[in-house]
């Protein structure tokens, strides 16, 4: 079964997110689940960034566009329960999940540019 949620998601967010400036509709959909997916599923091995950070300021950002998501209801609902458990919203959590797989993602590619180019010399 399918949910539609309304986020609001910084333009720094989405480019993390798709790596493109202007993503399409289908991409944000695609990259928004996998990393919910892949954020809800490091909770026992993340590091220290894994959490919602609390310094965070409880403020709307500036440049946020407003999105409807079609995501999996068992998904939306773990991370409703997991933002419960941190004590922040649900769209809170699905933001700091975007940019924990950006980074995750960008220090695995980099990480693999280094072994290929070590590999060069």
């Amino acid at each position: 079964m399918k949910r539609n949620v309304n986020l609001r998601l910084g333009e720094f967010t989405l480019y993390a997110l798709t790596g493109e400036e202007r993503p399409a509709s289908d991409r944000i959909q695609a990259s928004a689940a996998r990393a919910l997916r892949f954020y809800l599923s490091d909770r026992e091995f993340g590091g220290a960034d894994w959490a919602y950070p609390g310094f965070l300021p409880d403020v709307e950002g500036h440049g946020e566009l407003g999105l409807e998501l079609t995501v999996d209801e068992d998904l939306w609902s773990a991370l409703e329960r997991e933002a419960e458990r941190q004590g922040v919203s649900p769209a809170q959590l699905a933001e700091h999940a975007a940019l924990y797989f950006a980074a995750n993602w960008d220090a695995g590619r980099r990480a693999t540019d280094l072994m290929l180019n070590d590999r060069d010399d």
